[in-house]
């Protein structure tokens, strides 16, 4: 199978590991390419990767009858500091890109199409089942959501099946110049000699972090599912952890991780429920295998830290509420 992965950041590099690894050709298409960092991450030649910014149907059009792409994989996200700080320049640049996109599927519609959205799309509501109606309240959130309900069109006027995944706090090594803020400022500890945890962690709010490498494998399978039973159809699914980490939890984590002092008073644990993940499971056999502990620890490898010997004082029981 051919696959085009639209989007070459963090997530974008990962999920074209996971494709290489399953026996697929992959292209990736991105602006301003860390080849580097691509290749280390996924092992991608230099000669698949394109260096494009995509803002026309003609362009995604070329790529699609030019190495007969069957699968289109977009990975692509308005993260970039400059998107957030205009919330206009936000929505209308990811609108574009995603209808390049849709427009070059009608004129010549993939097998299957994957979309990686985002847990912002539910805003900050409780309810966050796929089979509610969303109501995000950011900007990039809105942008998700606009970029779903113009993809999942593309079922209901093509035989391509569309998956919509929304992850949860996708966490992993980034590119120098991408990657999302829980994500960057994580990758931040490791690049520092001496991390000063406090100032470089500064969040209040419970968080829930998915290890990349859980995602990308998610999207192989969905990949090697699709073989099996190709339909004409759309399906939205969240991908997360299951568990949910409390600012207090967090910060004991990574203290433990870096060998810091570590208080003894007792912890709070979160009280959110986490993203239910009960839908991946049940069709696709999802179930995450990776802990907050094994990303930090991955990406403390990525940067060259040598914390093998670390042990974690299991004192606390971490992970708070499981789905």
């Amino acid at each position: 199978m051919t696959v085009l992965i639209i989007g070459a950041g963090l997530i974008g590099s990962h999920i074209a590991k996971s494709c290489l690894s399953s026996g697929n050709c992959v292209r990736m298409v991105g602006f301003h390419l860390e080849h580097e960092y691509i290749h280390n991450i996924s092992g991608l030649s230099r000669e698949c990767m394109i260096d494009m910014a995509i803002s026309s149907k003609e362009q995604v059009y070329t790529l699609l009858q030019e190495y007969a792409i069957e699968t289109v994989i977009i990975a692509a996200g308005s993260m970039h500091q400059t998107f957030q700080k205009h919330t206009g320049a936000a929505i209308a640049n990811e609108a574009r890109l995603l209808m390049s996109i849709y427009e070059a599927c009608l004129m010549k519609p993939p097998k299957q199409l994957i979309y990686i959205s985002s847990l912002a799309v539910y805003g900050s509501g409780r309810e966050r089942s796929e089979d509610q109606l969303p109501i995000p309240v950011s900007a990039y959130g809105i942008s998700k959501l606009y970029s779903e309900q113009l993809i999942g069109r593309l079922s209901q006027q093509t035989n391509t099946s569309v998956h919509i995944l929304r992850p949860a706090g996708v966490l992993g090594p980034n590119p120098s110049t991408s990657g999302n803020w829980m994500s960057t400022a994580i990758n931040q500890l490791f690049i520092k000699d001496d991390p000063n945890l406090s100032s470089s962690i500064q969040w209040k709010q419970e968080i829930e972090c998915t290890d990349v490498r859980d995602l990308a494998g998610f999207v192989a399978e969905l990949l090697q599912s699709n073989l099996v039973n190709p339909e004409s159809s759309i399906e939205i699914l969240n991908i997360g952890s299951g568990k949910m980490l409390s600012a207090e939890q967090l910060m004991y984590e990574l203290k433990c991780f870096f060998r810091l002092p570590v208080q003894s008073e007792s912890i709070t644990f979160a009280t959110s429920q986490a993203l239910p993940i009960e839908k991946a499971n049940t069709l696709y056999g999802y179930v995450p295998a990776y802990t907050f502990a094994d990303s930090l620890m991955y990406i403390a490898q990525y940067y060259g830290r040598d914390y093998a010997n670390n042990q974690k004082a299991n004192t606390v029981q971490l992970g708070g509420n499981v789905k």
